[in-house]
């Protein structure tokens, strides 16, 4: 084991450790995963044990931004435009779908979308991916003031965190983070999931 450093060998540990399991879901429940898949339980793992050890990590209970945690919309502040976002995940059907809406201070409609993409995922990299999309359609609008909102804590933490994640998921989130810099005035917050009631359904309609 000398070869390895100590990121090396975390992540052999959760290799190893996503193929006993998948070894356990074929013994136990006579289902089999996609090499893909047990590499991606592990690399997902991964993510969530380094920010846990993290010294600045903070616990989902708990919100760093004053405007996290909100339980229902509310208009956003003058001349700033509020983005809810949400993401749903169709596995029967091979594919995720998301919803946005935009509105401005008087909480008058800007756009919406609801968009539906091939392929199975995690809840987190939708949620992610939802964002980078969302992102990207405000940079082509050439809006400025946005505050995006979405009930998904991990993305949220990701995307105010330093810490470069080894995954499709960190991946996504060092697109997300080029485009808010990007985006003047752009910043991204959590809300519950009573606050994104109008989005969740627009999402499970994609």
């Amino acid at each position: 084991m000398d070869q390895y450093d100590n990121t090396g060998l975390a992540k052999l540990v959760m290799l190893l450790w996503s193929v006993w399991k998948a070894r356990n879901m074929v013994v136990w429940h006579e289902t089999y995963l996609h090499v893909d898949e047990v590499i991606r339980t592990a690399q997902f793992t991964l993510d969530h044990w380094m920010e846990a050890q993290l010294k600045n990590f903070t616990p989902s209970i708990a919100f760093k931004h004053a405007k996290d945690g909100s339980e229902r919309w509310t208009k956003p502040y003058m001349n700033t435009i509020k983005i809810n976002v949400d993401a749903a995940l169709f596995d029967d059907e091979n594919c995720f779908g998301f919803g946005c809406v935009a509105r401005d201070h008087s909480g008058r409609l800007l756009g919406a979308k609801a968009v539906s993409k091939i392929g199975k995922t995690s809840t987190d990299l939708a949620e992610v991916i939802v964002v980078k999309e969302v992102l990207s359609w405000v940079k082509t609008k050439q809006w400025s003031k946005v505050v995006v909102e979405s009930d998904c804590m991990k993305v949220v933490q990701a995307l105010r965190s330093s810490v470069e994640l080894t995954s499709t998921f960190g991946l996504v989130v060092l697109d997300c983070k080029q485009l808010l810099q990007d985006i003047a005035n752009a910043e991204i917050c959590f809300i519950r999931r009573s606050a994104n009631k109008v989005v969740h359904c627009l999402g499970r309609q994609s």
